[in-house]
């Protein structure tokens, strides 16, 4: 049984799978973390008072699709967010990214009930986008995706999974408390990202237009 909160403007106690934005991370669903705090910080982080909703969700028979597991790297990560956000790429190159990690990386999430992996936030946006353009490397990417196991979002997206939802209650998310907490851990992460994303290249490391121009796929060792 899972415990899931989710922090929003409003108390929701009948989410509706069809209610959610369709250009969220991985798609349309109602976006959770099994962290409280982190719901509230997510709450407050609208601009006004929130409320985070708590949920219980039997999660036996249903599909669970996770990310941040061994059979899966960053760049299928990266490709679930390329088919669902939308990056200012400006560059060929970064273009040329897009195209190559779709093809090759995209992982199908129709039809499975529940998507684990990290929250693409500003911090991961830009971080994401700066690989993208070549600008770091595949091993800063996964250093820098290795901090964030605390900002890990569990979506609900099917129909199935919406009815093994039951609303446990809500609880306010004063803006003055909580706004000021997310900035706090906003900071903290952008530094630590930022440490990750400077360090000195390696010899040998691989940047996104060796990875398209050697035609690494899944599987490969250089990407474990």
């Amino acid at each position: 049984m899972l415990t899931l909160f989710h922090g929003s403007d409003q108390v929701l106690q009948q989410p509706r799978c069809d209610a959610g934005r369709p250009y969220n991370d991985f798609g349309p669903g109602l976006y959770c973390t099994e962290s409280e705090e982190l719901a509230r910080e997510w709450a407050a982080g609208r601009g006004a008072d929130g409320f985070v909703n708590r949920y219980s969700l039997d999660e036996a028979g249903l599909t669970v699709l996770d990310l941040g597991s061994g059979a899966f790297c960053p760049l299928h990560w990266l490709s679930v967010l390329l088919a669902n956000r939308v990056f200012d790429l400006r560059s060929p190159l970064a273009m040329e990214a897009r195209e190559y990690l779709l093809r090759e990386f995209l992982v199908d999430v129709r039809g499975v009930d529940l998507v684990r992996g990290h929250r693409a936030d500003d911090s991961y946006f830009v971080v994401a986008q700066e690989f993208l353009e070549g600008g770091i490397s595949y091993g800063q990417l996964r250093d820098a995706l290795a901090l964030g196991r605390e900002g890990e979002q569990v979506v609900v997206r099917t129909e199935r999974a919406f009815e093994r939802l039951r609303f446990a209650g809500a609880a306010p998310a004063p803006m003055a408390e909580w706004l000021a907490r997310r900035t706090v851990r906003d900071v903290r992460l952008r530094k630590e990202l930022l440490g990750a994303g400077q360090q000195p290249h390696q010899e040998g490391e691989l940047f996104i237009g060796t990875i398209i121009d050697q035609e690494v796929r899944p599987g490969d060792e250089r990407i474990r």
